[in-house]
């Protein structure tokens, strides 16, 4: 089914489809996900005529039948199937189109064991699977839908809001070949928490979410081998890649028709505390705080995430890189947030503790950031007195146990 003109939302503002685009079952949907009951077109309706050639309706748009029963669907699980997405659109590499059920079975057991976490697997994966549809129709220049920005903001803050502990633990356990989603989706949750935490108010909040959604889609212009080029940048790549910040807050503002401050928030994300960032070299308090935090979670997840030319960073060692900044590149103050919330040693991290038994990080302690409450995932066979398996241990409220060192998840194996 096609239209002769572009199909809008129920705002009659934002346009849903482009003139002609073919509507398919995931356009309809993705309409259910959202609680849209009906869109609007000025065109008309196209059909094939026996030469296969398209030709309008004489009469005016009928009613679609699917679209006018939308509210008696309630039973469908949001992207419960993916094919037709996957179907739809051939992305490079760099963006890995992702299923739903791919999400979820590329988790680590720590994920599904874990409660807090256990309840949200459903919100995170569609979260990442509705990114990369998104960063799909970007890198394809397709029909871009706002709603999925929107709604994507709202799960994230809904997340964190219910049990940022459980909605963090996904940041550290990284599928094998991480992509542009899975960044935006873990920047998106570190900056809401963090937005939060500075007690901003849930409008900023929201739009820290959605920008940190969208700071690195103007990336997707860039060219690859820029990207995952491991030699230093030549001038003139360099001045490329920067333009991926305009690029991106054009888009927001133009495209997607976001409020302007959001706009600027992608535009300044790569501005430093010192005025030696880019594009505008602004310092200090001309960022706006948004920015600030998008930097931060950022800089943080490129640390834990592995790239072509690099491995990744355990939780530990990337605290300790923004420690070391000194009011360089990012805020104090807005470093000092991301310690209290994240912690020493981040949710999802892997610790030793001083009778040689192995725990997990299952929540960080605000007032106390290198005493995290763990939960023990390798006894220690030395000591008959050591904590056992499953154990719950708030390090805070004793002096038994503490943690001796981090432990890259590589070592499991040789421990157990």
């Amino acid at each position: 089914m096609r239209f002769s003109a572009p199909v809008f939302f129920d705002d009659q503002e934002n346009i849903f489809l482009a003139e002609g685009k073919e509507i398919r079952k995931f356009h309809l949907q993705a309409l259910i996900r959202w609680n849209i009951e009906y869109v609007f077109t000025y065109g008309q309706l196209l059909m094939k005529s026996e030469d296969n050639s398209e030709k309008s309706l004489v009469e005016e748009l009928p009613e679609v039948e699917e679209l006018e029963n939308l509210e008696e669907v309630d039973d469908l699980e949001p992207l419960d199937d993916l094919e037709e997405l996957e179907a739809a659109d051939e992305v490079d590499g760099f963006l890995e189109v992702v299923k739903l059920e791919q999400v979820v079975d590329q988790l680590p057991d720590m994920i599904v064991e874990y409660e807090p976490a256990k309840a949200m697997i459903g919100k995170y994966a569609e979260s990442v699977a509705q990114m990369t549809l998104f960063f799909g129709e970007y890198k394809n220049n397709e029909n871009i839908q706002r709603a999925v920005v929107d709604n994507v903001s709202k799960c994230i803050f809904n997340m964190i809001s219910d049990e940022k502990n459980g909605a963090m633990s996904f940041i550290l356990n990284k599928v094998k070949k991480s992509s542009l989603a899975y960044a935006a989706v873990d920047s998106a949750i570190i900056s809401g928490v963090m937005g939060l935490h500075l007690g901003l108010p849930q409008r900023k909040v929201m739009q820290t979410i959605g920008a940190a959604l969208l700071h690195d889609i103007g990336m997707l212009s860039v060219p690859q081998e820029i990207i995952n080029k491991s030699s230093k940048l030549s001038k003139e790549e360099f001045e490329l890649l920067k333009m991926h910040t305009s690029k991106a807050a054009r888009f927001v503002t133009d495209v997607l028709l976001l409020p302007k401050e959001l706009g600027m928030i992608v535009k300044q994300h790569h501005e430093r505390f010192d005025g030696q960032g880019y594009p505008e070299g602004r310092k200090g308090n001309e960022i706006d705080i948004s920015a600030k935090i998008i930097s931060v979670a950022d800089a943080f997840d490129a640390m834990i995430s592995k790239k072509s030319y690099r491995d990744s960073m355990i939780g530990n060692e990337a605290v300790k890189k923004l420690l070391e900044d000194n009011g360089k590149r990012f805020d104090p103050d807005v470093i000092k947030a991301f310690i209290q919330t994240m912690g020493v040693y981040p949710v999802g991290s892997l610790v030793m503790l001083n009778d040689s038994s192995v725990a997990r990080v299952i929540e960080c302690v605000v007032d106390a950031p290198f005493l995290p409450n763990v939960k023990i995932i390798i006894s220690s066979n030395k000591n008959p007195n050591s904590a056992k398996k499953g154990d719950i241990i708030t390090l805070k409220n004793q002096r038994t146990h503490f943690i001796i060192r981090a432990v890259n998840p590589k070592e499991i194996e040789e421990l157990i």
